[in-house]
């Protein structure tokens, strides 16, 4: 009787343990996905709000190559084409300071990060701008895979 209750003891012991390293882990997932987000939107901004210029144009490609995956990299300009706006910020201008209302939350319906900020419309008028974002991870890195 002894040899079973310790059996089953660490049996618990063992199911428990790994319930709390699982959302540790999945904790810490987020957290390096949301840095990662907003380590690229904060260099986003402020490369797409400079003086429009054949090296701003270079910076903002290599931004680009650096926080998403080949294969959506390389849809990026189609995607631009289609929208008639940046994918990033859905957007064909910005400001600066609508940095500073970012929000950047897991979406609890899917496998995405939804990225919402404020922007300015006609006459004073405040429009929240949503954008879906889906990142996988690369090698030690997360990167972004689709924008809707």
């Amino acid at each position: 009787m002894r040899k079973v209750l310790i059996f089953v003891f660490y049996l618990l012991f063992g199911i428990f343990s790994s319930f709390g390293q699982t959302s540790e882990t999945e904790t810490t997932k987020v957290k390096m996905e949301i840095k990662t987000l907003y380590s690229f939107y904060n260099e986003y901004f402020k490369l797409f709000n400079q003086i429009p210029s054949s090296t701003n144009l270079k910076k903002l490609k290599m931004l680009q190559k650096k926080y998403c995956t080949i294969s959506f990299y390389k849809k990026i300009p189609l995607l631009i084409e289609q929208q008639g706006a940046d994918v990033f910020l859905k957007a064909q201008d910005s400001d600066i300071d609508y940095f500073k209302s970012l929000k950047i939350e897991k979406d609890l319906k899917s496998s995405e990060y939804l990225v919402t900020y404020f922007s300015n419309g006609l006459i004073n008028e405040r429009i929240t701008i949503s954008i879906h974002v889906q990142l996988i991870k690369q090698g030690n890195q997360y990167k972004i895979n689709s924008v809707r």
